[in-house]
Protein backbone atom coordinates (compact mmCIF):
# COMPACT_ATOMS: atom_id res chain seq x y z
CA UNK A 1 0.00 0.00 0.00
CA UNK A 2 0.88 3.46 -0.47
CA UNK A 3 1.05 6.57 1.85
CA UNK A 4 -1.71 7.89 0.42
CA UNK A 5 -3.83 4.57 0.77
CA UNK A 6 -3.02 4.41 4.30
CA UNK A 7 -3.63 7.85 4.87
CA UNK A 8 -7.11 7.47 3.22
CA UNK A 9 -7.84 4.10 5.26
CA UNK A 10 -7.49 5.39 8.11
CA UNK A 11 -9.57 8.52 7.71
CA UNK A 12 -12.27 5.94 6.49
CA UNK A 13 -11.60 4.31 9.69
CA UNK A 14 -11.34 7.26 11.78
CA UNK A 15 -14.61 8.29 10.12
CA UNK A 16 -16.38 4.92 10.78
CA UNK A 17 -15.56 4.60 14.31
CA UNK A 18 -16.81 8.05 14.79
CA UNK A 19 -20.03 7.08 13.23
CA UNK A 20 -20.26 4.43 15.16
CA UNK A 21 -20.22 6.19 18.92
CA UNK A 22 -23.05 8.08 17.72
CA UNK A 23 -24.94 4.95 16.63
CA UNK A 24 -27.43 2.68 19.17
CA UNK A 25 -25.54 -0.04 21.06
CA UNK A 26 -27.44 -2.95 20.15
CA UNK A 27 -26.57 -1.19 15.96
CA UNK A 28 -22.92 -0.61 17.16
CA UNK A 29 -22.55 -4.47 18.43
CA UNK A 30 -24.19 -5.88 15.52
CA UNK A 31 -21.66 -4.16 13.15
CA UNK A 32 -18.44 -4.46 15.80
CA UNK A 33 -18.96 -7.93 17.15
CA UNK A 34 -18.89 -10.11 14.31
CA UNK A 35 -15.18 -9.70 12.79
CA UNK A 36 -13.92 -9.47 16.93
CA UNK A 37 -15.65 -13.18 17.17
CA UNK A 38 -14.17 -14.44 13.96
CA UNK A 39 -10.40 -13.13 15.44
CA UNK A 40 -11.17 -14.77 18.68
CA UNK A 41 -12.51 -18.02 16.89
CA UNK A 42 -8.71 -17.91 15.14
CA UNK A 43 -6.72 -17.46 17.81
CA UNK A 44 -8.23 -19.94 20.36
CA UNK A 45 -7.81 -22.70 16.79
CA UNK A 46 -3.84 -21.52 16.85
CA UNK A 47 -3.71 -21.96 20.22
CA UNK A 48 -5.15 -25.66 19.97
CA UNK A 49 -3.02 -26.16 16.88
CA UNK A 50 0.14 -25.16 19.18
CA UNK A 51 -1.02 -27.77 22.33
CA UNK A 52 -1.36 -30.19 19.50
CA UNK A 53 1.81 -29.50 18.17
CA UNK A 54 3.59 -29.74 21.24
CA UNK A 55 1.41 -33.10 22.67
CA UNK A 56 2.51 -34.84 19.41
CA UNK A 57 5.77 -34.33 19.45
CA UNK A 58 5.86 -34.72 23.69
CA UNK A 59 4.43 -38.45 22.79
CA UNK A 60 7.05 -39.02 20.24
CA UNK A 61 10.03 -38.42 22.42
CA UNK A 62 8.52 -40.04 25.64
CA UNK A 63 7.78 -43.09 22.95
CA UNK A 64 11.79 -42.62 21.27
CA UNK A 65 13.05 -42.71 25.07
CA UNK A 66 10.75 -45.64 25.86
CA UNK A 67 11.78 -48.26 22.88
CA UNK A 68 15.54 -46.89 23.15
CA UNK A 69 15.73 -47.30 26.53
CA UNK A 70 16.75 -51.05 26.17
CA UNK A 71 13.43 -52.75 27.06
CA UNK A 72 13.22 -53.84 23.38
CA UNK A 73 15.52 -54.96 20.47
CA UNK A 74 17.39 -52.04 19.72
CA UNK A 75 17.34 -52.79 15.74
CA UNK A 76 13.62 -53.41 15.87
CA UNK A 77 13.24 -50.31 18.20
CA UNK A 78 15.23 -48.16 15.54
CA UNK A 79 13.23 -49.43 12.40
CA UNK A 80 9.89 -48.71 13.94
CA UNK A 81 10.56 -45.56 15.04
CA UNK A 82 12.03 -44.60 11.74
CA UNK A 83 8.82 -46.18 10.14
CA UNK A 84 6.79 -43.57 12.24
CA UNK A 85 8.42 -40.87 11.57
CA UNK A 86 8.47 -40.76 7.95
CA UNK A 87 4.85 -40.47 8.60
CA UNK A 88 2.92 -37.59 8.99
CA UNK A 89 0.83 -37.31 11.92
CA UNK A 90 -1.30 -33.93 11.14
CA UNK A 91 -2.57 -32.36 7.88
CA UNK A 92 -0.54 -29.90 6.07
CA UNK A 93 -0.86 -26.42 6.31
CA UNK A 94 -2.95 -26.34 3.12
CA UNK A 95 -5.62 -28.33 4.38
CA UNK A 96 -5.13 -31.11 2.78
CA UNK A 97 -5.72 -34.64 4.57
CA UNK A 98 -2.23 -36.76 5.19
CA UNK A 99 -2.00 -40.90 5.96
CA UNK A 100 -2.22 -40.73 9.37
CA UNK A 101 0.04 -43.59 10.36
CA UNK A 102 -1.73 -47.11 12.13
CA UNK A 103 -0.97 -47.61 15.98
CA UNK A 104 1.23 -45.00 16.25
CA UNK A 105 1.20 -45.52 20.05
CA UNK A 106 1.42 -49.10 20.36
CA UNK A 107 4.84 -50.59 20.25
CA UNK A 108 6.77 -52.63 18.09
CA UNK A 109 6.38 -56.40 19.54
CA UNK A 110 9.12 -56.76 22.38
CA UNK A 111 11.44 -60.15 21.92
CA UNK A 112 11.69 -61.88 25.05
CA UNK A 113 15.09 -61.53 26.58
Amino acid sequence: MTTSRVHNVLTIAAASLTALSKAPLWLALTIALPPVLIALARIFNEVLAGISRYRTASMRCRQEDRLLSGATDIGTALAYLERVQAQPLAPSAAGEPTATPTNVADPPPATPP
